[in-house]
């Protein structure tokens, strides 16, 4: 193994020659075309130098990607992810499968223990799949495309993983949502721009890496539970397979059908025996940036080009075979509900929590609606992870943070699990208390769904229909402050009883900010 570890290190100093890599004008990334301002690459130019400062670490990370990159690349390419995203490995963990932050964030990919839980990783006294290279590498996959969802940008995506979905909105432009070409400067979150610099840094050293004899390759354990007897198998102590498989807590297994890892010499499938067991692939359809000059990372004798200018973008057609299907199947849920007698269908306004914990938007600026209820925009902004100040009529807004909502009303579209990740609830409890069935969802655009409260027993499903969604067929009226009922009526010349009937209230009462339809425009 000595012997072996000093011949790697002589070819990697050959290969290297001690050369410094410079940042290029542009790059790939995750099929993205990523331009770099002059401000962006003097900072990545930073990571890289630091990245490369000291040879002896810089070459045991070659030779550990070398071993465990194949792995990770084949979770990638199960779930459809790009596999630049590897790169994130070297910078979370240095590739070390036992790796523990000071936050207690743990294994390759550096999961908490309820994220972990999130994208389905297994923790117990036996295993801790966190610090399993294929199965932490698929949820890792999962939780990058959670984020990438939201902006279809991988960039974004990636800044998205270190600072959340809500942190990463002050670093989002709304110009490179869901573009395959980005201008990067230096207002790009460092956890992307030293992300790109683990790539630059790295990348082109390992396609010039010879190839290892010894590989490391996943066995499945058939039912196995014991250390001993898997060790056995492969002629290895017992100490070595958990060094090779830190995931291994205690002497046995369960029963579970897992892979586990062994350095072997020889041809070898490294496809995980388990994958389909394990997961479903995501539904992404990359969009490859095609080059049309050569972009490899150059050396310090090579001239460097400076180009700041900005990037057109332009947009992609995102996994339209996807959309085309989720759309088709969620028109017919719409058609053979529209006419369900499940479904009541109530003013919003009725509502008690209505302009409390939400608002919907008619004319109003978000400055003006952050003023009318107290709220700062900065909040409201995080509360909706709005990509902009923009706001949309008859869009729905949030008061109150998700973690505190107790119901969220659907918009088109939208399924269940985003609304478990929009409010950070467990899927299952919302599941239950709303008395839906997973195997036989009827959800449609508008309808109430109870988050951290039961539905009443005898409350059918409830669809809002909006203030604004029938605008153009109403003459309509936002109440002012010291309003009432009665007053509203008298001002058109209509009965107050006639009115509450209208908008379906549930009594004469009403709220300063709430909208009336008074009468049919003719």
């Amino acid at each position: 193994m000595k012997k072996g570890f000093i011949f790697f290190l002589m070819t990697a100093s050959y290969l290297l020659s001690f050369c410094k890599v410079i940042v290029p004008n542009q790059i790939e990334y995750c099929g993205m075309k990523l331009i770099f301002s002059q401000g962006a690459r003097i900072q990545i130019q930073k990571y890289v130098d630091k990245i490369m400062e000291n040879d002896l670490y810089f070459y045991k990370m070659i030779e550990k990607a070398s071993l465990k990159f194949p792995i990770i690349e084949d979770a990638f390419r199960y779930m459809g992810l790009p596999e630049d995203i590897k790169f994130i490995c070297i910078q979370e963990s240095g590739l070390k499968g036992d790796a523990v932050s000071s936050s207690f964030a743990v294994g390759y990919w550096q999961f908490k223990d309820f994220t972990a839980e999130e994208v389905g990783l297994t923790i117990n006294y036996l295993i801790d799949e966190r610090k399993h290279l294929y199965r932490s590498s698929v949820g890792a996959a999962k939780y990058f495309y959670r984020q990438y969802s939201k902006y279809k940008n991988w960039v974004y995506a990636v800044t998205a993983y270190y600072t959340g979905t809500t942190g990463a909105l002050p670093f989002v432009k709304s110009e490179y949502v869901n573009s395959n070409s980005m201008y990067v400067t230096e207002d790009v979150h460092w956890y992307a721009l030293k992300a790109i610099a683990h790539k630059i840094a790295y990348q082109n050293y390992l396609e010039k890496t010879p190839i290892s004899q010894k590989k490391l390759v996943p066995f499945p354990t058939n039912g196995e539970t014991h250390l001993e007897t898997l060790a056995k198998k492969h002629n290895i102590s017992v100490s070595e397979l958990k060094y090779l498989n830190p995931w291994m807590i205690n002497q046995t297994l369960p029963t579970n059908p897992i892979s586990y890892y062994v350095l072997v010499e020889g041809n070898f499938n490294l496809s995980d025996p388990y994958q389909l067991v394990f997961s479903k692939p995501l539904p992404i359809k990359s969009q490859p940036y095609i080059t049309t000059n050569q972009d490899k990372f150059v050396h310090a004798n090579q001239k460097v080009l400076i180009d700041t200018s900005s990037v057109n973008t332009y947009k992609v057609e995102y996994d339209s075979y996807y959309y085309i299907q989720k759309q088709k199947e969620n028109q017919e849920i719409f058609q053979r509900l529209s006419i369900s007698s499940d479904f009541t269908k109530l003013s919003i306004q009725t509502d008690p929590l209505y302009s409390i914990e939400f608002f919907v938007v008619g004319e109003e600026t978000l400055e003006e609606i952050s003023k009318r209820f107290k709220v700062s925009e900065k909040k409201l902004i995080d509360y909706n992870r709005l990509i902009s100040k923009n706001l949309q009529k008859n869009q729905i807004l949030y008061l109150v943070s998700p973690k505190k909502s107790k119901i969220h009303i659907l918009v088109k579209n939208e399924t269940l699990n985003e609304v478990s990740e929009f409010h950070q609830i467990k899927l299952e409890k919302i599941l239950k208390n709303n008395q839906l069935d997973l195997d036989n969802l009827d959800l449609v655009e508008n309808q109430k769904i109870y988050l951290r409260i039961s539905k009443p027993t005898f409350e059918k499903k409830i669809i809002y229909k909006l203030p604004y969604e029938d605008a153009n067929q109403w003459i309509t009226h936002e109440v002012k402050q010291g309003e009432t009922l009665n007053s509203i009526a008298k001002m058109y010349q209509i009965k107050a009883e006639e009115l509450k009937n209208i908008n379906f209230l549930p009594n004469f009462q009403v709220k300063a900010g709430q909208i009336l339809k008074i009468k049919q425009n003719k």
